[in-house]
């Protein structure tokens, strides 16, 4: 996939990676922000007329599979131990 953009669009090198998880019942909203503070990233809880669910920006990220996966990987972890799934990241460039 990643590989697909690439080659459709002129991507830089690095970016903020945004990634997204869903609270499962009994999800650990402050446990969450904490766990993820000890493994070194911030995030934020986010509520609109979707629904609510976590999300963590990760700034600088090398847009690499390897430079995503390391991250996407870090997060999941936590989050699956606090009550949280992914559903999905993203990119932000410019």
């Amino acid at each position: 996939m990643l590989e697909d953009l690439a080659d459709r669009h002129d991507l830089p090198a690095r970016a903020t990676l945004d990634l997204q998880f869903l609270p499962v019942a009994g999800a650990d909203w402050a446990g969450v922000v904490a766990a993820l503070a000890d493994a070194g990233y911030a995030g934020q809880a986010v509520a609109d007329e979707e629904g609510d669910w976590f999300e963590v920006a990760v700034a600088d990220v090398p847009l690499t599979l390897d430079g995503i996966w390391k991250h996407e990987r870090a997060t999941t972890e936590v989050a699956l131990s606090c009550g949280f799934r992914p559903d999905g990241w993203g990119f932000f460039v410019g």
